[in-house]
């Protein structure tokens, strides 16, 4: 007669008479415990090594963990298997420097600054200096060709001018050092058109004689 387990709420206990921590029981026999395995290495495949236990000829020594501390505490070997950013150089550079170093480096700044700053001033005062005397002498400045000011005008309201010419370029010309043309050319700013006429160097003109 077969006896039944109890179960509670459809749930049959494994193992109603073993106790927590016990070997498993099959067919009225301890299960052995499982044998030690072995590990093989892929460097060396004749070499067996035990589960936890150091490989005798890599032991960790207490100059690697020395090493390891360093690495840590080093910022340059810390780094030192990634490329640095140009940003990071220049912090870790700074961060190299002594107090004596930074002092130096802020004193030569400092005089460049001040170098450059003089050269600057006394640059731009003979420049000003130099406009002044040149318009006194010359009743004008280089200035004066990006101003835009309206051309005199007559009661017509437009601006007339002369053109003249000579001709030096041609040798075999007699009198070449004399007027070759004149041209006279009126220009009205507000209707922007122009006129001009040219006048013989012969004509003759009875004028102050």
């Amino acid at each position: 007669m077969n006896n039944k387990k109890s179960s509670i709420d459809g749930f049959v206990p494994r193992r109603a008479n073993s106790e927590m921590g016990e070997r498993h029981v099959v067919n009225g026999a301890y299960n052995a415990a499982p044998a030690r395995k072995e590990l093989r290495t892929e460097d060396d495949l004749q070499q067996v090594n035990h589960i936890g236990q150091a490989r005798p000829d890599r032991e960790l020594g207490r100059a690697d963990i020395t090493d390891s501390l360093n690495s840590i505490d080093d910022p340059n070997k810390q780094h030192a298997k990634r490329k640095l950013s140009r940003k990071e150089k220049r912090r870790l550079k700074k961060e190299g420097r002594t107090k004596g170093q930074r002092i130096r480096r802020r004193i030569v700044f400092g005089t460049l600054i001040t170098a450059a700053v003089a050269i600057i001033g006394i640059g731009g005062f003979l420049f000003i200096k130099g406009l002044q005397a040149s318009g006194n002498v010359l009743q004008g400045n280089f200035l004066d060709i990006i101003q835009h000011e309206p051309l005199k005008e007559d009661e017509n309201g437009r601006s007339n001018f002369l053109i003249v010419g000579t001709s030096e370029d041609d040798p075999g010309h007699q009198g070449g050092n004399l007027t070759d043309s004149i041209m006279i050319m009126s220009i009205d700013q507000d209707k922007k058109d122009a006129y001009m006429f040219s006048i013989p160097r012969d004509l003759y003109v009875d004028y102050g004689m």
